[in-house]
């Protein structure tokens, strides 16, 4: 698909006119052109890091700032935000986002990330099978490692900090 606004947005001195941007959406038909001749074109966001399967509204904890990740975990467990999240999916450590669901709070994470105009996003979650990267309409990058709350064993997933270091091969 080939979207043809009036004109590309580059920077504040900078602007091209006619712009072609091809979006990759497999779904769509590779020939289809979509003219928009009042609109102008922005260059998309990237979101470095999200948790897509936890945007909470109402953020979760009240206590801000806290001294460590640990604290706000465990103040967070028992925020309002997160227990409704809980009746969709719970975090029983397995971090199978491709399981039930969790699918579903990804998908609004996504959501969320259109609607603010980001087109890559770091899910900072552990890594996933490559079904989980491939199921979106925007880039999930896969290429990362993470660890979260080291004093609580990596409570959001994944294995040891030494474990998830090696797993980078130094990249």
């Amino acid at each position: 698909m080939k979207i043809i606004p009036y004109k590309a947005i580059i920077n504040s001195e900078e602007k091209k006119s006619p712009h072609i941007i091809l979006p990759d959406l497999n779904s769509l038909d590779p020939e289809l052109e979509y003219s928009c001749p009042d609109c102008h074109a922005y260059p998309p966001f990237i979101n470095s890091h999200d948790h897509l399967i936890g945007n909470w509204i109402p953020k979760a904890g009240n206590n801000a700032p806290y001294q460590t990740t640990d604290i706000w975990v465990e103040e967070m467990k028992n925020s309002d935000s997160v227990l409704e999240r809980n009746r969709i999916w719970f975090n029983d450590g397995t971090f199978d986002l491709m399981d039930g669901n969790v699918r579903l709070l990804a998908q609004l994470g996504i959501y969320k990330n259109i609607f603010s105009g980001c087109t890559v996003v770091q899910d900072h979650a552990p890594n996933q099978k490559s079904e989980y990267y491939n199921q979106f309409p925007i880039l999930v990058t896969p290429d990362y490692r993470q660890c979260h709350s080291i004093s609580l064993g990596n409570w959001w997933g994944g294995r040891s900090a030494s474990e998830e270091w090696q797993s980078t091969k130094g990249k």
